[in-house]
């Protein structure tokens, strides 16, 4: 009976260690196929020693088999158990990323809808139909209303549209093959991506065709790149209107491509929120001088100015999806620009996005829910030796204040500061830095992201200070608040950024509803 159990437990043990060494295996196995690098090192050395151990206990004769059991799970586990322990967590601009690259899935089905088999498209409801092979949109609408807005006015795009400025965007759309595949440009990490004009004009046209969608994005936490709501915009007259320029644009690219190429870079600086107080107590750069103007707007800014987007998070806001205030109009008459959307993941709170060479192609008329197409645009920027317009805009997305109290603190303040430094402190490589000598900028976060217009004129104005950058400030025909802004600054020009910082400090800790810090600034007398 004792040699029957001794039996009986020995193959017990025997197929209980069989099944745990299948189990590590297993575990070993999906450590290499789906792990961090660290991770497979890991587990890898970790079966390398639970075999070794089975190995010694194997050989010593002094042991039982239970105990030989026991010290075979226990320091297996234990093993696996180190493998297994995760590695600190890095802040995500030390993190080392999976490279991701801007791909087409829907490749193969916009060949067969488009290509040179496919039967011609001669009405907007065929062409529905034929996105539809490949993605989903409900209607085109707003195509339909751009073509009858063209009857009504043969002189608003839309002219031959079936017959060759849809040929065309589709020629362009199957290009994509053609052209090098393009990085993304990942949260956190400094990088940059040059495209041709007429790379930019192909991907702009998969953009028209539908062909990159919301589940087929390289990243999650990436903005729409598709015209499925705007060609579905019927009843939208102002989204219709930002078709209309996109449109304009294909009917120019049709008659001669784009020349030069766009430059999209992530911009990083990341300064720890204690470091960031410091700098600016100590900022020893005078406050260099502000121009305010209640005419003119930011992107018809003089040559050699830094042009400020007033950005989403999500570069391009609501460019594709209905939006229509600054950055989305920006986007719209210079639809190149929208090659960032493909690109870019949404910005942290350290970034921003300089975007160079993006032409611009029409006008617009009136403003957010008001726009209207304002015809055609000949851009007299001056060009490189490619023929790149030298033009550079700088996309930064403000603080959405849900209490006016926010904007006030001291992360508010700091936030918005670096924000701001982070983005007029670049170089865009077309113009030397002292060639970009000013910012052209406005009303950043005031309207529908709720800023304070005197708080954030004065933070920009710091910023490019500390930049090195004299400013020019546009109203958006606001008169009084263009006058208010001049007297303080010729108040306080000359003064060091540091010192203006304190006060504005001072007047936040203090501030309540009604305050008027223009005023306090304008009372304040140095010692």
């Amino acid at each position: 009976a004792a040699a029957a159990a001794a039996s009986f437990f020995a193959a017990a043990a025997a197929v209980a260690c069989c099944c745990f060494c299948c189990s590590c295996c297993c575990f070993c196995c999906s450590c290499f196929c789906c792990c961090s690098a660290t991770f497979r090192r890991r587990s890898a050395a970790a079966s390398a020693m639970a075999f070794c151990m089975a190995i010694f206990l194997a050989k010593s004769d002094d042991i039982s088999e239970k105990d030989k059991l026991f010290f075979f799970f226990f320091f297996s586990s234990f093993f696996l158990l180190l493998a297994s322990v995760r590695e600190k967590t890095q802040p995500n601009t030390q993190r080392k990323k999976r490279k991701m690259l801007l791909e087409l899935p829907h490749l193969k089905a916009l060949q067969t809808a488009y290509g040179s088999d496919a039967p011609p498209i001669a009405t907007a409801d065929q062409l529905l139909a034929r996105i539809n092979q490949y993605s989903k949109v409900k209607r085109i609408d707003g195509l339909k209303q751009l073509l009858a807005w063209h009857q009504e006015d043969p002189s608003k795009p839309g002219a031959g549209f079936f017959e060759e400025t849809l040929p065309f965007i589709c020629k362009m759309a199957l290009r994509f093959p053609h052209y090098p595949q393009l990085p993304c440009l990942q949260a956190g990490t400094a990088a940059q991506a040059v495209v041709s004009a007429e790379h930019g004009t192909c991907l702009l046209a998969v953009m028209f065709l539908c062909g990159f969608d919301v589940d087929h994005m390289p990243s999650k936490d990436m903005p729409l790149g598709s015209f499925c709501v705007l060609l579905g915009a019927g009843n939208q007259p102002w989204n219709v209107a930002r078709l209309q320029m996109f449109v304009h644009f294909f009917e120019r690219a049709r008659a001669q491509l784009p020349r030069g190429h766009i430059s999209i870079a992530r911009q990083v600086k990341a300064t720890p929120p204690d470091q960031q107080l410091g700098m600016w107590r100590t900022c020893a750069m005078p406050l260099l001088p502000l121009q305010a103007s209640a005419d003119g707007s930011i992107e018809h800014a003089p040559p050699h100015a830094l042009q400020v987007d007033f950005a989403n998070a999500y570069l391009g806001g609501g460019v594709m999806v209905g939006g229509c205030v600054q950055e989305e109009l920006r986007f719209s008459v210079c639809p190149l620009a929208c090659v960032g959307v493909l690109l870019c993941e949404k910005m942290n709170d350290n970034e921003a996005i300089v975007i160079s060479g993006a032409e611009q192609f029409s006008r617009y008329q009136n403003y957010c829910f008001d726009v209207t197409y304002g015809g055609d645009y000949q851009d007299p920027a001056p060009r490189d030796e490619a023929g790149s317009v030298k033009t550079t805009m700088v996309a930064m997305d403000a603080l959405q204040v849900v209490q006016p109290s926010q904007q006030w603190s001291a992360p508010g303040l700091l936030r918005e500061l670096h924000k701001a430094y982070v983005g007029f402190d670049c170089n865009d490589g077309s113009w030397s830095k002292a060639q970009l000598k000013c910012v052209a900028t406005g009303n950043w976060g005031c309207g529908a992201f709720g800023g304070n217009v005197q708080l954030k004129s004065i933070l920009q104005w710091l910023a490019a200070s500390a930049a090195q950058r004299e400013v020019l400030y546009y109203t958006f025909r606001d008169v009084e608040l263009a006058q208010a802004l001049q007297k303080v600054a010729a108040h306080l020009q000359g003064r060091l950024v540091c010192t203006v910082f304190a006060k504005v400090t001072e007047f936040a800790s203090q501030w309540r509803p009604g305050l008027d810090l223009f005023q306090f600034l304008l009372d304040w007398k140095e010692d």
